[in-house]
């Protein structure tokens, strides 16, 4: 019997995600991996780097899981490069009505059969040796609900402009990560992995936020599960004008998004640590 998705504060109608139901076939062969890619309108280019990353270091279908889930696009533009470029080896998942952002990542989830979830943006990338190197780290810790790498942020045309915070000099599971990622800027969505019994145990994304919906996730987990850590640069989070976040930050809808995701996470937090 399936347990209830974790809430913080009962009181918050926001803080109690939506389920993860559990697979149903528990006995059957399950990939380690699946490599989930949301798509809505993507531009070719940036969705044909997203799959030769991945197909780069594909160990097999029965390893790794790969599947495109397009958001009811204006055009065909993901059904035919993912036909293209994933030469069968890549499924492709077309909604009949466009769900929205947050809802295609929990779909994302629902449809994943691998142990290990890894949503991975139409416009990012992953970089030679992610998936071994997170492999190795959550195969050596059992315990681990989420793990994540150092990563670039590289623009429209695929240039680095900058990394990402060096967590930890060593790989391996942190120590006062719930503290931290509660504080600051730390990751980004292609550098992360959870376990899908993370997401059955704790819920899927919250819909009511937007560009702190990840963030809130993190915290989330870090209240509830060791993180490991891979400081080798292994991810790229594409930053472009047509990136949601862009968009929202010059609207000034991300400071609004902000206080709604730190009202669901202080109630993660110790109590000494919350604050007024």
């Amino acid at each position: 019997m399936m347990s209830a998705p974790w809430c913080a504060d009962q009181k918050n109608s926001m803080a109690n995600p939506p389920l993860i139901m559990p697979l149903q076939e528990e006995n059957s062969p399950r990939p380690f991996w699946s490599v989930m890619i949301p798509t809505y309108n993507p531009r070719a280019e940036y969705l044909e780097q997203t799959l030769c990353s991945v197909l780069k270091q594909d160990p097999g279908p029965e390893q790794m899981q790969i599947e495109v889930i397009d958001d009811c696009s204006k055009d065909d533009t993901a059904c035919e490069i993912t036909r293209r470029v994933g030469a069968g080896r890549v499924t492709f998942q077309a909604e009949s009505e466009n769900q929205g952002l947050v809802n295609t990542w929990n779909r994302c989830i629902e449809r994943a059969q691998g142990l290990w979830v890894h949503i991975l943006h139409h416009d990012d990338i992953v970089l030679p040796g992610f998936y071994d190197c997170l492999y190795h780290g959550i195969t050596r810790n059992a315990d681990v609900g989420m793990a994540f790498c150092r990563f670039a942020i590289i623009d429209a045309n695929g240039h680095w402009n900058s990394l990402g915070p060096l967590e930890s000099a060593t790989a391996g599971v942190l120590d006062n990560w719930l503290d931290r990622v509660a504080t600051g800027y730390h990751l980004e969505c292609p550098a992360a992995v959870v376990k899908r019994a993370t997401y059955e145990q704790l819920g899927g994304f919250t819909p009511e936020l937007v560009c702190f919906v990840d963030v809130e996730m993190w915290v989330r987990i870090a209240a509830r599960a060791p993180v490991y850590y891979e400081p080798q640069i292994l991810a790229g989070f594409r930053r472009h004008g047509d990136n949601v976040h862009t968009l929202q930050e010059r609207t000034g809808a991300n400071m609004q998004d902000m206080a709604k995701a730190i009202e669901i996470w202080k109630n993660y937090l110790p109590a000494n640590s919350r604050g007024q």
